[in-house]
């Protein structure tokens, strides 16, 4: 599996890789991604395939990576996302001082 994005910009869409999981007895069927956002909240939820999400505020944002085998036996890992606020035109532009 190719690890998901590290970083992100508020209002752009983040894609993760979908997820791919195996074990003892073969490949593992019962997955899904979860994407928490900064204050705890469920923000999207995938059944293994790859997706994405749009963040609308900055902050930490953790996909969980889940799986459970037939024998009921689970697993998880995490990668934190970055996000930062998307700057706006106005903030780009100087304000130039004319000169009297």
């Amino acid at each position: 599996m190719t690890s998901p994005a590290t970083t992100g910009t508020t209002g752009i869409q983040v894609a993760f890789p979908a997820l791919e999981s195996v074990d003892d007895s073969g490949v593992v069927t019962d997955t899904a991604i979860t994407v928490v956002g900064p204050w705890g909240d469920e923000v999207e939820t995938s059944t293994g395939a790859a997706g994405s999400f749009t963040p609308e505020f900055p902050g930490i944002y953790t996909l969980v990576y889940s799986a459970t085998d037939a024998a009921g036996n689970e697993n998880s890992v995490r990668y934190a996302v970055a996000i930062t606020r998307r700057s706006t035109a106005s903030s780009l532009v100087s304000p130039v001082r004319r000169s009297r």
